[in-house]
């Protein structure tokens, strides 16, 4: 076990340690032995020696500054990697990256990647600390996780959209899972909290029974079928959203009893009842406005043929919709004009009703195929915001990204960037990392690949 933590590294190193540590941060490769950590960093000829001491820590390193008593940049790489070695997880840093996926707005094909390398490097290190023994430190991070992921807004505009989610939403169950194994945790309380999550949601990252069982044990599933039973005698009104949720999880319950929405659906469509069938598919939309349900709603409306009063009734329904309060009001109806090819539509609609910042983002990427120099506003205000409110190697990277993508569009928008690069450069001139990482990758994106 370490002798520091990482508030004893800041003491010792100050301010802007991580920054100052971060071209050595990979470099270090820390070998620890009876209360000391040696470590040579590769690349450079320095050695890094860390001990325990009374009241503090002993430490020594070749560099010039290391020999002259400082607690240098390779000695603050050194702690630092051996903190995320052998030290227990930093659960502060762990919901951070957490909330930083939350942040990280509508999942679609133009975000797919950035978003699955974000999940993939957290759930590895979920997984790492579970396996070393901190299934009970870790457990809640995992809650934390799903309670962002159930919120998710994906738009399936392609297989691997649909792929990719589905596959990190097994791994991160199974994860959590595990550490249910590892460590069982009280089954009442477990519980309520995915009755919760199941009752918040309507996302593909949804969760179903199947889902839950692993997670909740024995007990935990003998009070989930108690206290869905008690919220099922509850329900008064089956329009509530809430209720609805109830129904469908009691009939998951009793599946020999019950049948969902959907299944007594298609039973309108086999006794032939097109009009029944056709207002129920109604129902189910203006539920969950989706494009399956959009879908599922004009090929019912088809035997009567009344596909262009859906198509019309559905629009009309929408924009009803967009038009009340919050920052997600506007998202079926944008979503469903860019699933039908009407960007312009959507982008005028976003402009008209708002629309989330990170919605926005990813449809200013479709307008700037046919009108780069309107998508750059939203880019660069992107890029603003993930400095502003962000910190840490990861959100730099992401604005460095952005500016970047600006660089492109102002080049195919026949304008000059430098000024705009010029006033960035300027305001985050006490970033020295994030100007870094801009000149990298603007000159990266720049070069033709090979």
């Amino acid at each position: 076990m370490l002798w520091f933590d990482e508030d004893d590294v800041a003491r010792l190193a100050g301010p802007g340690y991580r920054e100052l540590a971060y071209p050595y941060l990979y470099r270090a490769d820390p070998v620890l032995s009876r209360g000391e950590l040696v470590a040579d960093i590769v690349g450079t000829d320095e050695r890094v020696r860390l001990a325990k001491a009374d009241g503090g820590m002993d430490h020594s390193c070749t560099c010039p500054a290391g020999l002259a008593g400082v607690f240098c940049a390779h000695c603050t790489a050194t702690a630092l990697s051996a903190l995320s070695q052998f030290g227990p997880p930093d659960v502060l840093s762990l919901r951070h990256r957490i909330r930083d996926l939350g942040r990280f707005g509508r999942i679609a094909s133009t975000n797919l990647t950035r978003w699955s390398e974000l999940l993939d490097a957290l759930l590895a290190d979920l997984e790492v600390s579970s396996q070393e023994g901190y299934a009970v430190l870790i457990r809640p991070c995992y809650q934390d996780l799903l309670r962002v992921l159930v919120r998710q807004q994906v738009y399936v505009d392609s297989e691997e959209v649909e792929e990719s989610v589905l596959r990190s939403r097994e791994r991160v169950i199974a994860g959590f899972a595990d550490t249910c194994r590892s460590e069982p945790a009280r089954g009442d309380e477990l519980a309520e909290w995915v009755i919760d999550l199941q009752t918040r949601t309507d996302s593909l990252f949804a969760l179903e029974l199947a889902d839950v069982v692993d997670i909740l044990g024995e007990d935990g599933l003998v009070s989930y079928r108690h206290l869905v039973n008690e919220a099922r005698r509850r329900v008064t009104d089956d329009d509530d959203d809430h209720s609805q949720t109830i129904c469908y999880l009691h009939d998951e319950l009793y599946p020999e009893v019950h049948e969902d929405p959907s299944h007594r659906a298609r039973a309108m469509a086999g006794r032939g009842d097109h009009q029944e069938h056709a207002r129920r598919r109604w129902d189910l939309f203006t539920r969950h406005p989706d494009e399956r349900r959009y879908r599922e709603l004009l090929a019912a409306s088809a035997p009567l043929g009344a596909q262009t009063y859906a198509t019309g009734r559905v629009l009309a329904h929408l924009r009803e919709l967009a038009a009340e309060p919050g920052p997600r009001a506007c998202t079926p109806l944008v979503d469903h004009l860019v699933a039908g090819g009407d960007v312009a539509g959507a982008w005028a609609a976003a402009h008209e009703f708002g629309l989330d910042s990170a919605d926005l983002l990813a449809l200013a990427r479709r307008r700037a195929a046919t009108h780069p120099a309107e998508a750059i506003p939203i880019i660069l205000d992107a890029a603003v915001q993930t400095v502003d409110h962000r910190s840490g190697q990861l959100s730099f990277a992401r604005a460095a990204g952005l500016l970047a993508e600006a660089a492109l569009l102002h080049d195919r928008a026949g304008l000059d960037f430098e000024p705009v690069r010029g006033r960035f450069t300027a305001a985050y001139a006490h970033h020295p990392l994030l100007l870094a990482l801009i000149d990298d990758c603007i000159s990266s994106k720049a070069t033709p690949q090979d």
